[in-house]
């Protein structure tokens, strides 16, 4: 992914390996519960992301597509990415991410005789665990509603997203900074709309923000402080008992842990949306300059 920024092969490449390195966030889904299909597909997504970038776009769709077959969160990659990608890729994008996902789960559904479908389509983490007590698990909600909320809302809100981001930047929405940046913003979406909430499920953000930062050239100090608060109060590894996360009621740390995330996600996006907001402005006179230039009429030179 760095490589393919233009980030690679320098000093940010091996500073990028240390930080992902050393985030607990990052090594959480092995060390808490085991979850190595979370750390596979977030893999995946940054593959096929960097092929992105590159214009590959059919190995990207594999890439994607084997995400998919190990957990259900890359559509928050996936879907974005297939309205942001050139209208002349898309087909080729989502026919081999479709290639790449049958190959894998067909012969398990003949296999289980069908009863692999449900996880096929909703990944290993389909299953909500009744400790909740995000924000979402306070409406109670079950069967198709809960699904409903919790897995297809935030594709839908990443969709819009992504749509709005195409239409303020066009082409230039595939660019580097803007792209990671509406990635890491829909990937923050799960965490919006979950109904359990554990320090692994930081992962792909965690990861998001820190690539985010490298690419963006500099890492600021709020990274490193929604860092230090996800991994020293809300969900302490080797420090001891989580008394912040006893003393504190689970949504109330959603909100203040997802609202961050948010703001440090999406805020590259804005930016790059009002420097050519300003461009676009100084380029392009107002309209009462212009009034004013054909009243006068053609000058004596």
């Amino acid at each position: 992914m760095l490589r393919a920024t233009g980030r690679g092969r320098r000093g940010w490449e091996p500073a990028a390996l240390v930080l992902v390195a050393c985030a607990p966030a990052v090594w959480m889904p092995l060390e808490q519960y085991f979850h190595p299909q979370d750390m596979v597909a977030i893999g995946l997504v940054f593959g096929g992301l960097a092929c992105a970038l590159r214009g590959r776009w059919g190995w990207a769709g594999v890439l994607l597509g084997l995400a998919l077959t190990s957990q259900q969160f890359p559509w928050l990659s996936v879907a974005p990415l297939v309205v942001v990608a050139p209208a002349n890729r898309r087909l080729r994008l989502a026919g081999s991410a479709l290639v790449a996902i049958a190959i894998v789960d067909l012969p398990l559904i003949v296999a289980t005789s069908g009863r692999m479908i449900g996880p096929a389509l909703l990944g290993s983490g389909g299953s909500p665990s009744p400790l909740g007590g995000t924000v979402l698990w306070e409406f109670h909600l079950h069967g198709a509603s809960l699904i409903a909320f919790s897995r297809v809302l935030p594709i839908v809100v990443a969709v819009v997203l992504a749509f709005w981001a195409a239409r303020q930047l066009g082409p230039d929405v595939l660019k580097p900074v803007p792209l990671l940046s509406l990635m890491a913003t829909a990937m923050t979406l799960r965490l919006v709309f979950e109904v359990n909430l554990w320090g692994y499920y930081f992962l792909a953000v965690t990861l998001f923000l820190i690539v985010l930062s490298i690419v963006c050239g500099r890492v600021r100090l709020y990274l490193v402080a929604w860092l230090a608060l996800v991994v020293l109060a809300f969900n302490p590894m080797a420090w001891g008992t989580d008394v912040f996360a006893q003393w504190v009621p689970r949504w109330l740390w959603q909100v203040l842990l997802v609202s961050g995330a948010f703001a440090l996600a999406v805020d590259p996006l804005l930016a790059v949306i009002r420097d050519q907001r300003r461009r676009d402005h100084v380029a392009v006179p107002p309209d009462w300059v212009s009034a004013s230039l054909e009243a006068r009429g053609p000058s004596p030179g």
